[in-house]
């Protein structure tokens, strides 16, 4: 093996004079001991019983919204499928990023990728999104769930059968 450096020019550079080279900082001091306190505490410390006279129902919160409780359709789940769902208005989605990108942030040349999750029933019809890794500008990231209205998609197939399912499509937003 050939190690050897071809010298044919060697370009030697010499600091400026006002060049200054910091001195030494010198050793680096050991941090603060941490020192105990002198607070005494007792260590037979118990919460108190809660009883419901303590707490009447009318002082208790509401129970939680059924509609906005989770449930596991809701959330983005894995769904084993063999064909994913298509985009069938392609030229309908390209109008709709053009109509949707904030006029603002186009102006001053602004662009991202906003990655939306999209629940999408055995008919092939969207029936929820989420935005799951904005753009860093809240509004793209409102234009690209606007654009997510109009994509209209194809059923996902698990071999023969329609399936529901959750997929995810970056939508971007770029300056031309």
């Amino acid at each position: 093996m050939d190690r050897s450096i071809d010298s044919g020019e060697i370009l030697v550079v010499e600091l400026p004079p006002d060049v200054v080279i910091p001195p030494d900082p010198g050793p680096v001091t050991r941090p603060a001991a941490p020192v105990e306190s002198s607070v005494e505490v007792d260590e037979n410390i118990t919460i108190p019983p809660t009883t419901f006279r303590d707490n009447p129902v009318d002082r208790l919160p509401p129970p939680p919204d059924s509609t906005r409780s989770s449930s596991i359709s809701k959330i983005p789940t894995l769904t084993p499928f063999t064909v994913r769902p298509g985009i069938r208005n392609r030229d309908e989605v390209q109008r709709a990023l053009a109509r949707e990108y904030p006029a603002l942030l186009r102006g001053a040349g602004i662009g991202g990728t906003v990655v939306v999750w999209f629940q999408i029933d055995e008919r092939g019809v969207v029936q929820q999104t989420l935005v799951t890794t904005s753009s860093g500008h809240e509004g793209l990231d409102q234009a690209a769930l606007k654009v997510a209205e109009v994509i209209e998609f194809t059923p996902a197939l698990n071999r023969d059968k329609r399936v529901p399912v959750w997929i995810s499509l970056p939508i971007t937003f770029t300056t031309r």
